[in-house]
């Protein structure tokens, strides 16, 4: 019986190890869609949680929609919609559009691309990121520690806790 045990508990291993190596994406209100290669699947709340097949997704969430991403053990994101953001295997988001992100990185770093602001990588803690009118993105680090937000070609963004930066599309 023990024999019989180790086999189906082997045989599980490699199933467990795939399943948790992409993102996982749920809708805790409203409405998504998510788009990988040809294949679109319809995301409703109260849904099982929808594993990444490949390596990259898009996602196109209706006005009022709130909509979860995980990478286990090392980042997640909340985002509010009307959104439309790409979503990478390892923990990196395009965020074209949305209305407000929470971005929580626990461990390593997640590489972010806001549309007209450009690539940064953000180090562990938790970044608020909202649009406001005039294309202005308003940045708040919402943890505990200094948040370093390193931008392509530029120096870091340090964003004390609890304050906030505002972005221009051209800054």
């Amino acid at each position: 019986m023990l024999r019989c045990l180790a086999i189906l508990a082997l045989a599980a291993l490699p199933c467990a190890r795939g399943a948790g190596s992409g993102p996982v994406v749920r809708v805790s209100s409203g409405a998504a869609e998510i788009v990988e290669g040809g294949r679109v699947r319809a995301l409703v709340p109260g849904q099982v949680a929808t594993a990444l097949e490949g390596e990259i997704a898009s996602l196109e969430a209706a006005a009022r929609s709130e909509l979860e991403i995980v990478w286990r053990g090392a980042a997640s994101a909340r985002i509010g919609g009307p959104a439309s953001l790409e979503v990478h295997g390892r923990p990196e988001l395009v965020l074209a559009d949305f209305r407000v992100a929470e971005i929580e990185v626990r461990r390593g770093r997640l590489a972010l691309e806001l549309l007209d602001l450009g690539p940064f990588e953000i180090a562990e803690g938790v970044l608020q990121a909202r649009t406001l009118p005039g294309g202005v993105v308003e940045l708040r680090n919402l943890g505990g520690a200094p948040l370093l937000l390193r931008r392509a070609g530029r120096g870091a963004l340090e964003i004390p806790a609890g304050q906030r930066v505002r972005l221009r599309p051209e800054a």
